[in-house]
């Protein structure tokens, strides 16, 4: 086995044991939540969410934002070019 090859599996087994902690600490975020669900008010809701939010989806959610920037930059410059072909 190459040390390229060595790396890569050893990269894959991190990522593995990472996915399963990160399912670990969100099976009890969510059970959390079902715990005090009976403790609201009538009415009001509990989201696993609005307990913890863990760093990667902290992550996640930047990503994602930026995704949204980039489409609505890309979406004004094609609403600014058929509106400079519409007035000619």
């Amino acid at each position: 086995m190459t040390f390229h090859e060595f790396f890569l599996l050893q990269r894959g087994r991190n990522e593995q044991l990472e996915l399963r902690e990160q399912l670990e600490w969100e099976r009890t975020r969510w059970l959390a939540c079902l715990f005090l669900q009976p403790h609201r008010k009538k009415g009001s809701k509990l989201n696993p969410k609005d307990l913890i939010r863990f760093e990667w989806e902290k992550k996640e959610e930047t990503k994602n934002l930026e995704k949204r920037k980039k489409a609505a930059e890309y979406a004004a410059k094609k609403y600014e070019t058929i509106n400079k072909d519409k007035n000619g």
